[in-house]
């Protein structure tokens, strides 16, 4: 009542000063702490999360709780993928890091891109913490992949052969488990082909769990290469034949690759299911299988992808031979070409070596830019010349060795009859060669198919076209 009774000068002031302090709580309340203070509204918001670090213990290394570059926020993105853990997981952004990103939803973006494992999965960013305190969730969502049989595989197209490789070698038993990744001093257990060739590739021995799709698949792996592979091949053969075996023996899955459908990420030709229970598969399949192979026997392989002008996305690998790194892409190492009509197609799939060892500078020119920017390091270290096959390889010619850089006809005529006598028959057989002399290619070609009338002659050139490579191609005689 007091109150009340005063005057209203009094009452109209108490009143503003009391409005004052409320509406500068209320500011107060809206600021956030000092991030850095440790104040209780971070401890709260800290203790309601689950942050990596407290995960127990994986084969993989678990991630650290603190992100302090893109590389440590790829393998976050990537353990999680690895383990298809679906529990909203929460890492700290190091202020040295967070110093250098205009925007977390882009650098997020950005990396994801570059991950090996965990694009395939849906997987979102929580940013609500991220102004305040530098924390970031990502929560994984595990999908079905791998799981959707090819419909058909058309098998009517035959596979051309290089001379040099020899699908069924046959030098290991079948019961050989002596691969190279078998002495890896870390293993890590595998239960999906995604996990196989991802710990293969990061230099792990799979361990994979009975039953499950990666010991089938790493069964098949192991039975390819006892066939196509012998201990006593060098690395460069070694890589040669596991090469030959992903452009020679494998289809590629046009259909499912044209068609990118919402649910193109369950189709097996993506995977190392389809190159190994299926042989059909597309770009990707490939590039994981070629990890596989590769770090089986010892030797140091990554899968890379990339994307062109038109946002078609591509996978091939980076391979270290001998301690150097090239480019090397099994999918256009190897092409469809009708050698009929269109009323009479014959279609046959023929290699090519341009695409083995070559640089980021491919032979394809602006059909790829081979521009990824996955493993920047490595992509810098490759090679800035292609490996010279044709200059590399020998051939027993009457007891000289002669190499595949031909400057006539008669020497190339030379070289194919040796190749003949040590196969016996040419047949679906192609032989590349580098033409470095004055004959000219339709000269060469009339003295070729003269020589070898018993055979359907044709004469293939290679990319790039000022290359000089060319391939003669021996077919069944009509």
């Amino acid at each position: 009542m007091r109150f009340f009774s005063a005057d209203k000068k009094t009452i109209i002031v108490g009143l503003f000063v009391l409005v004052m302090l409320l509406s500068l709580g209320a500011l107060a309340a809206c600021q956030p702490p000092d991030e850095h203070d440790g104040g209780t509204g971070r401890d709260e918001i800290v203790s309601s999360l689950t942050f990596a670090d407290s995960f127990g213990q994986t084969d993989l290394p678990n991630p650290g709780r603190i992100i302090e570059n893109s590389g440590d926020f790829i393998y976050a993105m990537d353990w999680l993928a690895f383990y298809r853990i679906s529990e909203e997981t929460a890492f700290e952004i190091s202020d040295g890091y967070a110093g250098g990103i205009e925007s977390i939803f882009r650098e997020f973006s950005g990396l994801r891109d570059l991950t090996e494992l965990a694009d395939v999965y849906p997987l979102s960013l929580g940013r609500e913490y991220y102004n305040d305190y530098k924390i970031i969730t990502l929560t994984l969502r595990p999908t079905a992949i791998a799981d959707k049989e090819p419909d058909i595989i058309d098998t009517s197209a035959e596979f051309i052969l290089p001379f040099d490789y020899n699908p069924n070698l046959n030098k290991r038993a079948s019961d050989y488990d002596s691969f190279a990744i078998m002495s890896a001093a870390r293993s890590v257990a595998v239960t999906t082909g995604e996990q196989l060739w991802y710990a293969a590739e990061h230099g792990y021995r799979p361990v994979p769990t009975a039953g499950s799709a990666a010991e089938k698949i790493y069964r098949e792996a192991k039975d390819v290469l006892r066939r196509i592979v012998s201990d006593d091949m060098t690395d460069y053969e070694k890589l040669k034949a596991i090469y030959n075996f992903l452009t020679c023996e494998v289809r590629y899955d046009r259909a499912t690759a044209n068609d990118g459908g919402g649910e193109a990420y369950r189709a097996q030709c993506y995977y190392l299911e389809g190159v190994f229970f299926n042989r059909f598969a597309v770009c990707d399949g490939k590039a994981k299988a070629y990890c596989l192979l590769a770090a089986m026997e010892g030797i140091e392989a990554v899968r890379v992808t990339d994307f062109n002008d038109d946002f078609q996305g591509h996978s091939y690998n980076y391979v270290n031979l001998d301690g150097k790194w090239y480019l090397s892409c099994a999918t256009y190492g190897s092409a469809e070409m009708n050698f009929g009509d269109e009323e009479n197609p014959d279609v046959k799939i023929v290699p090519q070596y341009n695409m083995f060892l070559t640089s980021v500078d491919t032979s394809l020119g602006d059909g790829w830019t081979y521009d990824s920017g996955m493993f920047p390091e490595i992509k810098a270290a490759v090679e800035t010349e292609p490996f010279d096959y044709w200059a590399f390889t020998a051939i027993n010619v009457s007891g000289n060795l002669q190499n595949l850089v031909i400057s006539s006809a008669d020497g190339l005529a030379a070289v194919l009859e040796a190749v003949e006598s040590q196969k016996q028959t040419l047949t679906n057989t192609m032989v590349e060669f580098r033409l470095e002399g004055e004959q000219t290619v339709d000269e060469i070609y009339d003295i070729i198919t003269a020589e070898f009338e018993e055979y359907d002659v044709f004469l293939v050139q290679s990319r790039p076209l000022d290359s000089g490579i060319y391939g003669v191609i021996f077919c069944r005689a009509g």
